[in-house]
């Protein structure tokens, strides 16, 4: 935090110390007038007012040594706080000090990490801040929660985009945990789970225009489930991973329809997985004849073309060829 510290003497005397730590952050700090006693008083009398909220400090028979705060908790923005303090001695002379200084209380601090920038090959990704950074740190965590890469940038005051950059590993990233300090040292983190995992698999066959899996399939979704399982153990420490089930068709047929039975065969596969014992939350979505696994034109029977993907991670997939949408559906829990 800033602190904006301001001696004064009473009376010719070091009788006091009066401080000021004039910034705030909602729901962490709020800005204080702190008074520190250098010799015993009888008697403090504080009043104040900061915009529409008033307060008061009271004291009687202070020893040397003794702190006292005001905790001036205001409303988000800007304030000058007027008043006066009146002081009585042990010897009973009296004085007044007016006092008027600024305040401020600040929103809590909010990073803003652009996902699509994130480049875990080149070791960097883009943030930025709800108000002025002094520096960004960036570590990089395995899914046993080891250190495995840092980095650190002053950003001099930005609260615009900016580059971090961080050392270590690439690959096998299970949190990239970015954290912002302000000019006041007031701070946020945010954590990314950048890992997901297209699993390798042969896809089931269904009958021309239906979505009901036959049992002659279903060992194609036992062999997925186990590699899906394997994933979802290894990152159990650190997020609880999810199952994204993407379905595709090939050209032939009305478009429209082809969409509707994607969407459909998705469905079917992911509802498999729920009742396979998958504990982790299922989305599905069905692209039709939009991402094509083989360029071809339309009424074209390509069996390549009429598959599913089946990706395991924290956070929905970025948008991508394969991927061309995020209106991923959760399966409801039965």
């Amino acid at each position: 935090m800033l602190f904006l510290i301001m001696s004064t003497l009473v009376f010719g005397q070091d009788a006091l110390n009066i401080n000021f730590i004039n910034y705030g952050q909602i729901k962490t700090q709020s800005p204080q007038m702190k008074i520190t006693c250098n010799e015993p008083l009888k008697k403090i009398d504080v009043q104040l007012k900061c915009g529409a909220s008033k307060f008061a400090l009271q004291r009687e028979a202070l020893s040397k040594g003794s702190e006292h705060v005001i905790n001036l908790t205001i409303p988000v923005g800007k304030r000058t706080c007027n008043g006066r303090m009146k002081v009585i001695f042990t010897d009973d002379n009296e004085g007044e000090l007016p006092l008027s200084f600024p305040i401020e209380m600040l929103d809590a601090l909010k990073i803003n990490v652009d996902k699509s920038q994130v480049d875990l090959a080149g070791k960097t990704l883009v943030a930025s801040a709800s108000r002025g950074i002094s520096t960004y740190e960036i570590s990089a965590i395995n899914a046993n929660g080891k250190l495995i890469g840092q980095g650190q940038v002053n950003a001099n005051g930005n609260h615009r985009q900016q580059n971090i950059q961080w050392n270590g590993a690439s690959e096998d990233i299970a949190i990239l945990r970015i954290k912002a300090t302000d000019m006041h040292t007031y701070w946020s983190a945010v954590d990314l789970l950048p890992w997901n995992y297209n699993i390798p698999h042969e896809d089931v066959i269904f009958e021309s225009n239906k979505w009901h899996i036959r049992d002659s399939e279903t060992p194609k979704l036992t062999a997925v489930k186990k590699e899906v399982d394997k994933i979802f153990e290894k990152y159990a420490s650190i997020a609880k991973a999810n199952l994204y089930v993407a379905g595709y068709t090939d050209t032939v047929g009305n478009a429209s329809s082809n969409l509707s039975l994607s969407h459909k065969r998705a469905k079917a596969i992911a509802t498999w997985f729920q009742n396979a014992g998958f504990k982790g939350n299922i989305y599905y979505q069905g692209f039709g004849e939009k991402a094509l696994a083989v360029a071809t034109k339309d009424n074209v029977d390509e069996p390549r073309n009429r598959r599913a993907l089946y990706v395991v991670a924290a956070e929905a997939p970025a948008i991508s060829a394969d991927l061309p949408s995020k209106n991923w559906k959760k399966l409801t829990v039965r």
